[in-house]
């Protein structure tokens, strides 16, 4: 590689972080699980004997995507260019994946979600 290419490509890497940005998603995030809590709350009582035990799926999971989130911000995004037809074809598969009744899972006659039953 070239020095201007090295330069430019240690720039995207070096960007510094949109705080504006992080508190945007770190109130939703917030909201979202404080909206768990409250819609949840009485049926993981029922179900668990823990009226936390949804927040506390919610929380690992979000946990888990912030982190996913800081290391794929680190990612220069011109190399998704390379990879936008296997992502098409892919999505395509999911999405018909759905409709298989081994794969989809439905409620009230709707299939709409993929059981891989390890969740």
């Amino acid at each position: 590689m070239t020095n201007t290419k090295l330069k430019n490509k240690e720039k995207v890497n070096r960007k510094p972080l949109d705080f504006i940005l992080c508190i945007v998603i770190f109130l939703l995030l917030a909201l979202g699980i404080v909206m768990v809590l409250s819609a949840s709350a009485p049926s993981s009582l029922s179900q668990y004997g823990n009226s936390y035990y949804y927040v506390k799926k919610q929380i690992e999971f979000a946990v888990i995507g912030i982190i996913l989130m800081f290391i794929i911000s680190k990612i220069d995004y011109r190399i998704y260019k390379k990879f936008y037809k296997l992502a098409y074809i892919l999505s395509i598969i999911m999405l018909s994946l759905v409709i298989m009744p081994v794969i989809g899972s439905g409620a009230k006659g709707a299939t709409r979600w993929l059981d891989f039953r390890f969740c």
